[in-house]
């Protein structure tokens, strides 16, 4: 004990303090670089790097060992935090037995646990400036240090018996609880626990008469009741701290699950469905929705869709039914369910257009109730969910003429002449394709016909089997090709042939479609009875327009359409 005693003494005291002042400095510079602005960048360079580590280390985990790995995650983290919280204490509990050493007061610790101590501050050291020194796999390990450097502070060499249950109380809470949540092998915590109990009981029978009467904990019976007392809630409590740090993870994991099904759900609804959104329970929208507006025809200026009610943006007197297909809950469904019904949706120009909803009811694990909805225009489509929608609305066209592949020649892809902002202003007028003879094949001459107040006689045509083709070229806004018999359009500024600014309004929708995708959309927008300037008349079309891409990228526009049914000569 005497060469112990002289450790702190001559040239060891001046060691002892230049290395205590060393840690410590070190530990204001790690202070100092915490509060260093460029310290989120490294923490996410540092986190990035370990979890790519993780992740190519393991790329095929079962379920319960990704479970493993992100417990012992969340226990590492806990282990830094806790030993970055320990090495400013012991710091400053290290500037006591400097100041102790340079003025010559007395000491109650003993040389060996001074350097146990100093030796402690090193390791926190090490492991505050050098992060990888602290690994899921060091973790076993450093608690096993600990639990050593415990035994050696309460061991004879440490302390004196009238310490060393004080200093076993301490290092206790201080050390021992804290270690055992995050050591990842829970024998090991219960072996240094019975090795530590079994060195004190050790020392109480060993300890002489006048050192019991300084402490009564020092008799064994006193020591293995408090023991058998302290057993229980120490096991207790380190349980239910590990069942927590458990229980944190499975619920980060359930979440991640329900994102990815949400995610994997709206990928699917994406591919069938013109635009997807999420309401909350009061079926508002949770946050803005591009595609959606470009189906409402709403620019870009309008007001965000974000918190608007969706049944505010259903038709009157189908809003009250599409509130309650909203709220139908399936008879035995737990937490989600799906269904699909028809309604009607109105656009900024107050027309009303068919739409096949898709719903995927859910609940989040914080209890709330989300609504996951695809919308479709259906308007001259086929219906998907057909007769298993709610309030399905059905097609009738029984006169339509169908080609060999069963497609309707007659009528048109998509019937939006109710949403035609020209349909009004044009209904007076009456149209005529042009004056020809009819001497192509697939045209039909008609009758000749005299104009009610202008006497000009005219030949009338119809296309019964042959559709005409424009090409528009959306850079230039110019007629790059037209089919016969309108190929006096090739060159035409769109604005000379489009009288009505829906058909400009049509041709710009389909654009952003293609520029919000990094692919070219296989959109199709139907229009019918659209006036079409083609001098010295204005003819009225039926047709479909589809994107297209040139050679050179150039975002094209292809109208496919022919004359309206019923055609008539525009009154000069």
């Amino acid at each position: 004990m005497a060469i112990f005693a002289d450790l702190l003494t001559g040239h060891g005291a001046t060691a002892f303090v230049l290395w205590c002042g060393v840690l410590q400095l070190l530990c204001v510079l790690q202070i100092l670089r915490r509060a260093w602005p460029f310290r989120n960048v490294r923490n996410v360079v540092s986190w990035a790097c370990l979890w790519a580590k993780r992740v190519l280390k393991q790329t095929f985990s079962t379920e319960k060992e990704i479970l493993h790995q992100e417990v012992a995650s969340l226990q590492l983290d806990f282990a830094r935090s806790y030993f970055s919280s320990a090495n400013v204490c012991l710091c400053g509990a290290m500037s006591i037995i400097q100041i102790n050493l340079v003025t010559g007061r007395p000491r109650w610790m003993t040389p060996i646990s001074s350097w146990a101590s100093l030796v402690f501050l090193s390791m926190l050291t090490l492991i505050v400036w050098c992060p990888p020194a602290l690994s899921v796999k060091t973790l076993d390990l450093l608690c096993f240090f600990l639990n050593g450097l415990v035994a050696l502070l309460v061991s004879p060499l440490g302390s004196k018996a009238n310490h060393s249950w004080n200093i076993r109380f301490f290092c206790l809470i201080v050390i021992q609880v804290p270690s055992s949540v995050f050591v990842q092998n829970r024998c090991l915590g219960g072996v240094c626990y019975v090795f530590l109990t079994a060195l004190m009981l050790s020392r109480s029978f060993l300890a002489e008469p006048e050192e019991k009467l300084d402490n009564f904990l020092q008799y064994p019976g006193t020591l293995i009741m408090v023991e058998c007392v302290l057993l229980p809630c120490i096991y207790t409590l380190v349980i239910n701290m590990r069942s927590m740090v458990r229980q944190k993870v499975e619920a980060r994991l359930r979440e991640h699950e329900v994102s990815s099904q949400l995610d994997a759900a709206s990928a699917l609804l994406e591919l069938t469905c013109d635009a997807v959104m999420e309401l909350d329970e009061d079926l508002r929208l949770v946050e803005h929705c591009p595609k959606l507006a470009d189906m409402l025809l709403r620019d870009k200026g309008c007001a965000s869709l974000k918190r608007a009610r969706f049944t505010d943006l259903v038709a009157r007197q189908d809003s009250l039914r599409a509130e309650q297909n909203l709220t139908y809950s399936q008879h035995g469904a737990s937490n989600a369910c799906a269904n699909a019904f028809h309604t009607h949706l109105v656009d900024s120009c107050s027309s009303k257009f068919r739409t096949e909803v898709f719903q995927v009811k859910y609940q989040m694990p914080s209890g709330r109730q989300c609504h996951l909805i695809g919308l479709r225009d259906f308007t001259d489509l086929k219906s998907l969910a057909g007769d298993k929608a709610a309030d399905a609305i059905h097609d009738t066209c029984p006169n339509d003429e169908f080609d060999a592949h069963g497609t309707s020649l007659e009528a048109p892809l998509r019937q939006r002449s109710e949403r035609s902002h020209a349909s009004a202003s044009t209904s007076e007028f009456s149209y005529a394709l042009a004056e020809s003879e009819p001497s192509n094949q697939g045209m039909k001459y008609i009758d000749k016909r005299e104009v009610e107040g202008v006497g000009v006689v005219e030949h009338t045509v119809v296309l019964k089997q042959k559709k005409i083709f424009l090409d528009l070229d959306m850079q230039t806004m110019l007629v790059s090709a037209a089919s016969a018999p309108v190929t006096s359009l090739v060159g035409r500024h769109l604005a000379e042939i489009f009288i009505s600014e829906y058909t400009m309004e049509l041709c710009n929708r389909l654009c952003r479609l293609a520029q919000q995708s990094p692919f070219l959309p296989d959109s199709v927008v139907s229009f019918e009875h659209m006036p079409l300037f083609c001098a010295p008349r204005v003819i009225e079309i039926t047709g479909a327009m589809q994107l297209a891409r040139s050679a050179l990228g150039d975002i094209h526009v292809i109208l496919s359409f022919r004359q309206s049914d019923q055609p008539k000569t525009l009154q000069l």
